[in-house]
């Protein structure tokens, strides 16, 4: 079985590197040209089945993605809740710092979550899609978060390589292959 996790297309969010986990924010035209040219270039493969959080960022996406398909919408697909830090620049939460605490899961801001509930709600829910859909030729597509990407990504290498070190572009993912025993056994950049 195959996986493809595809981040939404740019935000004005990203472009003002303002954080937006949960803010319903709106993709700019660059970032529609953007998934319409990886569309062409044959980027994304046909699935059977997908998937995407309920965010319009991704739901707009997905409908330029795959437009005549149905797509199970999911609020559990969404990006890491920033809590009472949602649409504050990175600049105005200390930038790196911000994040590195975050990242050793000693930093969970009010009424947000931490990484590791971050990464107990992701497992959650690609546990279930997993279970419920395995078959050795279907293929998942999940319209996602470059948040929710890292922590697959992070618990599959095992924590060896840093949360904030994937580089998951807009538009783009990584598509996982998925063995009998329902495990990750490889993952591959989408678009190479």
């Amino acid at each position: 079985m195959k996986i493809s996790l595809i981040r939404h297309a740019q935000t004005y969010a990203n472009v003002n590197h303002i954080l937006a986990g949960w803010t319903d924010v709106d993709v700019t035209e660059k970032g529609l040209l953007e998934i319409k040219n990886y569309k062409e270039k044959g980027y994304y493969k046909e699935g059977t089945h997908y998937f995407s959080s309920d965010l319009k960022r991704c739901l707009k996406t997905a409908k330029i993605i795959a437009p005549d398909k149905d797509i199970l919408i999911n609020h559990r697909l969404r990006e890491i809740n920033f809590g009472d830090d949602e649409n504050k620049t990175y600049s105005e939460v200390g930038n790196e710092n911000y994040f590195r605490n975050w990242a050793n899961n000693n930093f969970k801001p009010f009424n947000g979550e931490s990484i590791k509930e971050f990464k107990e709600r992701v497992n959650l829910i690609i546990n279930e899609i997993i279970q419920k859909n395995y078959n050795e030729e279907n293929h998942i597509v999940i319209f996602t978060h470059s948040g929710f990407i890292r922590a697959i990504l992070h618990n599959f290498f095992e924590n060896e390589k840093g949360f904030w070190k994937f580089d998951v572009k807009n538009g783009l993912g990584y598509e996982l292959q998925i063995d009998k025993v329902k495990k990750i056994k490889a993952i591959k950049p989408i678009g190479e």
